[in-house]
């Protein structure tokens, strides 16, 4: 039987302005919430392979825009994640 290699993304929030760090942004993987991250901190989702939209919502009302990522078998994927100067969440593949 052929092994399963697992693929994960990891999504690594920049420390950014004091008044926000502290806050948690929600990660959502396919519609579905992932977890929870603070600034500074980091997160690896364990994903199948294949294609994946993540989000972060920020304040319990902002969500950021969705990225889209194609993984494959045994990937690993760093994404990193922030406010910008206004308090809006955004994501990138650094």
């Amino acid at each position: 039987m052929p092994e399963i290699r697992r693929s994960n993304i990891t999504i690594e929030r920049k420390p950014g302005r004091p008044w926000f760090r502290f806050q948690n942004f929600v990660i959502e993987v396919d519609r579905s919430i992932a977890g929870t991250i603070r600034g500074g901190q980091s997160l690896v989702l364990p994903v199948e392979s294949g294609q994946h939209q993540i989000r972060i919502k920020f304040r319990m009302i902002v969500w950021s825009d969705p990225l889209f990522l194609s993984v494959e078998e045994g990937q690993e994927m760093f994404i990193a994640c922030d406010t910008d100067w206004r308090g809006y969440p955004r994501l990138w593949i650094p």
